[in-house]
């Protein structure tokens, strides 16, 4: 996911706060509401809730997803001919 704001500078003079200290805040919020939104959809342990994170990439952009190698898979889906991981679905199946 990518967000941008434009004249963040005009906004920030008004409510005396850096741009820097106001991007954290937004990846704070983005991640809060993306692991909110994990939890309320089906989900196992919760791994990938919690490896939800957020980081300056460079001035005026924060990224906010997931290192675990399986997340583009959860977001996106599988590409056709793409078996998951079996032993990962008997681990879930037991457990449900």
């Amino acid at each position: 996911m990518k967000y941008s704001v434009e004249n963040l500078d005009k906004v920030l003079n008004n409510i005396k706060m850096s741009s820097e200290k106001a991007l954290e805040y937004c990846g704070e919020y983005l991640a809060d509401k993306l692991k909110e939104q994990i939890e309320q959809d089906s989900y196992d342990l919760g791994n990938y809730a919690n490896s939800i994170t957020y980081r300056t990439v460079k001035p005026g952009v924060v990224e906010v997803g997931s290192p675990l190698e399986y997340a583009p898979v959860l977001e996106y889906g599988r590409k056709p001919g793409k078996f998951p991981n079996l032993d990962a679905l008997v681990g879930r199946t037991a457990r449900k």
